[in-house]
């Protein structure tokens, strides 16, 4: 039996049963949202483990003018073969097998504004090699976006009862290697422990985790990428081999030498999303060539950092507070983004249980009060750091 799981099948059943133009409309809503661009267009696009090719189907119709898909599962590349053929056969859209890991592959590759890789790298058994030869492709001042499943995310279930990261691993050895019968099985007893079992018997709360789970599979159509409840649910289960990252380490790997710098980071679900810029010289010469440049100048020429004011609050455990009575109606998943002496903390968005047993940078921007801790949870009033924030939104994208 195979040590990967079927990632290709997976794929392909999802576009033979889901496809329809509303799941790549929101593909491609979600995608621009993420590169903070309104349209692609004079755009070139890699996408790196195509997958459904719903990704690339989503940047073509953008207005991309140069998309190359790409794939080590030959199932995955037939599938994005078929979304090529939905769209027309466009002749600026080529597909390849390949392999990430494969560093004279993706060496030989051409040079492209965005590179692209969401939920990938972390499949290949060798992440960080992954995500350093993904960047050979990256163009000066063009965008590299990737995401990567969060130890810290899966790390902040633990709170309320749910498997930790470790423990994920061997549930998806298991299912790997189970026949198809366990495998369902192991698919119901999922939602029951994500949306039943924290309740501990309560009656109350078995309820109405069984009516998170009709609501969740009734909506998930619509919660933003395009994508199903039972395919993202068995690739989620099913994805192996499998690594998580740590949000501090991938920054600092990417980062450091100045080669790039991260522009953006939307933590707070299972996928943590990254957008780095690479730096380049003679910029005049180069926006011109890329208006993707053009857009980030603009975005980053406006976001305006502010100070926190000390003295901050001792909350319980590792968790500060500050008043931001401006914010009063921000929360949920908030746009919010701390750093700790200019660097960012690494996990927005985080249950706040999670940041007073665990700190680490974790934070949360709740309707006028910011609950945060420190990167190594010393104390905020004495540590001798400045603490600003800034809100990453743009207008550009904000009505998509």
């Amino acid at each position: 039996m195979s040590d990967r799981f079927e990632f290709g099948e997976n794929w392909s059943k999802f576009i033979a049963q889901n496809l329809s133009e509303d799941i790549v409309a929101q593909s491609g809503t979600a995608l621009r949202r993420f590169l903070g661009l309104p349209t692609l267009k004079n755009l070139s696009f890699l996408d790196v483990g195509s997958g459904s090719g719903l990704s690339s189907l989503a940047a073509w119709r953008a207005g991309a003018t140069n998309v190359i898909s790409f794939d080590v599962d030959p199932l995955a590349v037939q599938t994005t073969q078929k979304l090529r053929s939905y769209a027309g056969n466009p002749e600026n859209w080529q597909i390849m097998q390949g392999d990430v890991l494969d560093a004279a592959f993706m060496r030989a590759l051409p040079e492209f504004d965005i590179v692209y890789s969401w939920g990938v790298l972390h499949h290949t058994g060798h992440m960080r090699e992954a995500v350093r030869n993904a960047a050979y492709p990256c163009r000066k001042r063009g965008l590299l976006a990737l995401a990567l499943y969060s130890y810290t995310a899966y790390a902040n279930g633990l709170a309320s009862g749910l498997p930790g990261p470790e423990e994920w691993l061997e549930i998806k050895r298991h299912y790997l290697h189970a026949r198809k019968l366990r495998r369902r099985l192991m698919e119901l007893g999922y939602l029951w422990r994500c949306h039943c079992a924290p309740a501990r018997g309560n009656p109350r709360g078995v309820a109405k985790g069984l009516a998170d789970i009709w609501r969740c599979w009734r909506e998930y159509d619509n919660s933003g990428r395009g994508m199903s409840f039972w395919t993202d649910i068995r690739d989620w289960l099913g994805g192996w081999p499998m690594e998580f990252v740590h949000e501090d380490e991938l920054c600092r790997q990417v980062c450091d030498g100045g080669e790039f710098s991260l522009v953006r980071m939307n933590t707070g679900e299972g996928n943590t999303e990254f957008l780095f810029r690479r730096s380049g010289a003679e910029k005049d010469k180069i926006d011109a060539e890329s208006p993707a440049s053009l857009v980030w100048d603009n975005i980053l020429s406006r976001r305006q950092s502010l100070p926190l004011q000390k003295p901050f609050s001792h909350v319980t455990g590792q968790m500060f507070c500050a008043p931001l009575p401006a914010l009063a109606a921000d929360g949920g998943i908030s746009r919010l983004r701390l750093l700790e002496d200019g660097s960012w903390l690494s996990f927005a968005n985080a249950p706040h249980a999670a940041i007073a047993a665990e700190g680490k940078g974790r934070y949360s921007s709740w309707y006028g009060t910011l609950y945060f801790s420190t990167s190594d949870n010393t104390d905020p009033n004495k540590n001798g750091r400045e603490y600003t924030y800034f809100m990453d939104q743009d207008d550009a994208i904000k009505n998509l």
